[in-house]
């Protein structure tokens, strides 16, 4: 309906090797952003986790980012920065490892 914001969630999740779980979720509406938790099997809980992502790992830090891609499948998170008006893109990836989700580097 007109007027209404629409947005979209999206999540995944990686098996860690210690049994729990690293969730994400992605709010896309006006602005993405990501969402990290640590599932406990045992406890049945969600632990809110600081995000892997940093700023520092942008090639354009004082941007903000497009858009997260979460996998559907694999193991790789894709961050999606606009370079300038012209909308040339630049993607700054992270790699799940078993526990965590690590800087992986970058792609034009």
């Amino acid at each position: 309906p007109e007027g209404e914001n629409v947005g979209v969630v999206s999540a995944c999740v990686w098996n860690r090797k210690n049994g729990h779980k690293l969730f994400a979720v992605n709010f896309n509406s006006e602005k993405d952003f990501v969402c990290f938790y640590d599932f406990d099997p045992a406890k049945r809980t969600l632990t809110p986790e600081e995000s892997p992502i940093k700023k520092e790992h942008f090639n354009f830090p004082d941007k903000e980012p497009l858009w997260y891609t979460l996998p559907h499948e694999g193991k790789t998170l894709e961050v999606v920065e606009r370079v300038d008006d012209d909308y040339k893109v630049w993607s700054t990836y992270y790699q799940f490892d078993g526990q965590n989700l690590k800087f992986a580097g970058h792609e034009q």
